[in-house]
């Protein structure tokens, strides 16, 4: 049996780009290193407060007595977790538009 998408994810996984096709590379300018160091610190910085709303999340959960607040605490854990995968896939989101 023929399956189009396999054949096709196939075809783009075994194609060589045409000769000619320019490679670009990106080279860092020159006094960028300041920069790169700012940026790592900013990364470390919103890991670091990702952990901590996880865990104000999860006190806040086990500090509840009232019924019916569990969707107020799973909805404030979502965009916790949402704003993780954004901070951890930032540089992937950017490398993929480069």
């Amino acid at each position: 049996m023929f399956d189009g998408f396999a054949f096709i994810i196939a075809q783009a996984t075994t194609t060589t780009p045409a000769a000619g096709v320019p490679d670009p590379t990106y080279k860092q300018p020159p006094g960028s290193a300041g920069l790169l160091t700012i940026l790592s610190w900013a990364g470390w910085v919103v890991a670091g407060i990702c952990v901590l709303g996880i865990l104000v999340c999860a006190g806040k959960m086990a500090f509840a007595g009232r019924r019916g607040e569990g969707g107020e605490h799973m909805q404030s854990l979502g965009w916790t977790m949402g704003a993780c995968v954004l901070a951890g896939s930032a540089s992937a989101v950017v490398a993929a538009l480069i």
